[in-house]
């Protein structure tokens, strides 16, 4: 099998938000996930219900049922919800796992729309702006070489940039290199994700989108497993790996081993993470809610993203504008300066 199948995350987030209102109803989680084991919007998502209703009522718990997939249940929801099913806090649990797959959506979306599509729009505009200019270039420059005329150096680039891309053969040979090139980056990606991640979380244009994303993804996780009861040495662990990068795990891995060492939350995160993070959780260790600080510190690295992605949004259009009038400064440059000196020549 090529492909995993993948059930797009707000399915999930809709399954839990729906499981979450009909225990807190009164309804039993086997009668609940019968229930909504026909009512799925795709036929994949459907038979992993109606999979993990047979194992709830054969007698396995949910969260061993949930494990089954981990391509579909984060390894934190599933932590978090082995935390509480037993209680009666597990409807809570799962609203807020809902919650926050629809805020990671929301972002995710977000950032698409604000940085992505520009840059597609782009692609798009200068791949139809070339084609153009090959059609042009073609039947342009053929003539004027016929007549005699000369080809300035400026438009001698245009005219074997368009010849090259006219050539089926050279876009082909172009292609296969980009896939190539592109699938060996992503066996070294993969063979040397901590490089990368250190790149990504080091990098002066999206670095600090990286941080933040982080943060904001520990704040989330570390909040969702205290609801849900489980140990903070754990709730740690859990958090900083399902951040998904190995810096933010190796900062969750230091903190562990403070804690360890008999210091308190506020002071073990001190050493690693941002002032204004440490500061919500002091407040929250000393207050006795550490829960409603990470939420806080969740929403504040959130909207800092989003300002980010704002802030990336104002830099990428000007760029764009920029470099597709450079582009089309030098193709028209190329194209005008022998027809003038032609017409001058007559």
């Amino acid at each position: 099998m090529f492909f995993k199948k993948k059930i797009p995350e707000n399915h999930i987030a809709e399954f839990y938000n729906h499981l979450s209102i009909m225990i807190k109803s009164g309804i039993s989680l086997s009668n609940a996930l019968d229930i909504l084991k026909e009512q799925q919007y795709t036929s994949y998502m459907c038979s992993i219900v109606k999979d993990i209703y047979v194992s709830v009522i054969s007698g396995n718990s949910f969260s061993d049922s949930l494990e089954k997939y981990p391509e579909q249940f984060s390894e934190s929801e599933i932590h978090s919800i082995r935390a509480s099913e037993f209680s009666d806090g597990l409807s809570d649990v799962l609203l807020k796992c809902s919650y926050l797959i629809t805020e990671n959506i929301r972002l995710k979306r977000r950032f698409q729309t604000g940085v992505l599509y520009p840059l597609l729009i782009f692609s798009f505009a200068s791949i139809i702006f070339l084609i153009a200019s090959v059609f042009v270039c073609n039947n342009l420059f053929p003539f004027i070489i016929s007549t005699g005329g000369k080809i300035p150096f400026l438009s001698n680039i245009v005219y074997s940039l368009c010849r090259f891309i006219s050539n089926p053969v050279n876009i082909i040979i172009t292609i296969i290199s980009i896939l190539f090139f592109g699938y060996l980056f992503s066996k070294w990606s993969k063979n040397n994700k901590y490089h990368l991640d250190w790149f990504l979380w080091h990098s002066p244009i999206f670095g600090k989108f990286v941080k933040f994303k982080n943060y904001t993804r520990l704040c989330e996780i570390m909040s969702l497993m205290h609801k849900s009861g489980e140990n903070i040495l754990d709730s740690i662990d859990t958090a900083s790996a399902s951040a998904g990068n190995y810096t933010m795990m190796t900062i969750g891995s230091s903190i562990k081993d403070s804690l360890i060492n008999g210091e308190s939350l506020a002071e073990a995160s001190d050493k690693y993470l941002p002032k204004i993070m440490t500061g919500f959780i002091r407040m929250g260790e000393e207050s006795g809610h550490l829960e409603n600080s990470f939420d806080i510190g969740a929403d504040f690295y959130r909207r800092e993203a989003e300002n980010l992605i704002v802030g990336y949004e104002k830099m990428i259009e000007p760029v764009v504008t920029s470099f597709m009038g450079i582009i089309a400064g030098v193709f028209a440059g190329g194209l005008l300066t022998p027809i003038y000196n032609l017409v001058s020549s007559l």
